[in-house]
């Protein structure tokens, strides 16, 4: 699945916020699940692990430190590793 950072997302998000970052809210938008958790190098949903790519590390970080940031999307995986 897509998942697309806008930037409402952005606007909404708070800095350190493992479930609400913008990140957390627009998967969010896509997936219903409670237990939602964004860190820097991985996503928890569904009861999965997923590691997160280069793209949303860069973004997490950047925003948390509080420097520019841009809408952008990335693919998110929830099919369980065989």
């Amino acid at each position: 699945m897509i998942i697309s950072v806008t930037k409402k997302h952005i606007r909404r998000g708070i800095a350190g916020d493992a479930r609400r970052c913008p990140v957390g809210l627009a998967i969010g938008e896509m997936v219903s699940d409670p237990c939602l958790c964004v860190r820097r190098s991985c996503t928890w949903v569904n009861g999965l692990t997923i590691f997160n790519p280069r793209s949303v590390r860069r973004f997490i970080t950047r925003f948390d430190y509080g420097r520019w940031v841009r809408p952008f999307r990335f693919r998110l995986s929830l099919k369980e590793p065989r």
